[in-house]
C-alpha cells in the first residue's frame, strides 16, 4: 500500500481543490483536458518528487475520467490507475469542506 503523510496529504488536497476551482469557479468554467493534467502530475511527480504516483478522478459534462501517471511506491514499479487503492491518511475534513463550498456556489446559482 502506498502511505501519504500528513504534508503530502495537505499537497493532494491542494491539488484537488485546484482541479474544483478550475471546474467550477464561475459561471462559464473552462475544462481542463486530460493532457493538461497529465502535465501537472509528470511535474509533481518527476520534478517537483511530491510522491511517486498520483491518480486524478474529474466528473464534468463529458462524464466521469482517470488520469493517472507514477508508480504505487518508490521501489514498487505497479502502474497506478483508477482501481488503484490508496492509504491517504485523514483527508475527510478538507474534502467535506470542498463538498461544502460546492453546495454553497450551487446554492447561489440558483
Amino acid at each position: 500500500m502506498f502511505g501519504v503523510s500528513v504534508p503530502l496529504c495537505n499537497q493532494a488536497c491542494a491539488f484537488v481543490y485546484s482541479l474544483f476551482r478550475i471546474r467550477f469557479g464561475s459561471s462559464q468554467p473552462p475544462l481542463i483536458s486530460c493532457d493538461e493534467i497529465s502535465e501537472i502530475l509528470k511535474q509533481r511527480v518527476d520534478q517537483r518528487h511530491e510522491s511517486a504516483g498520483i491518480v486524478v478522478g474529474i466528473i464534468d459534462p463529458e462524464g466521469p475520467r482517470v488520469i493517472s501517471y507514477g508508480v504505487l511506491d518508490h521501489g514498487d514499479a505497479r502502474l497506478l490507475n483508477g482501481d488503484t487503492i490508496f492509504e491517504i491518511g485523514s483527508v475527510t475534513k478538507p474534502f467535506t469542506s470542498l463538498l461544502l463550498v460546492e453546495m454553497s456556489l450551487r446554492a447561489k446559482s440558483r
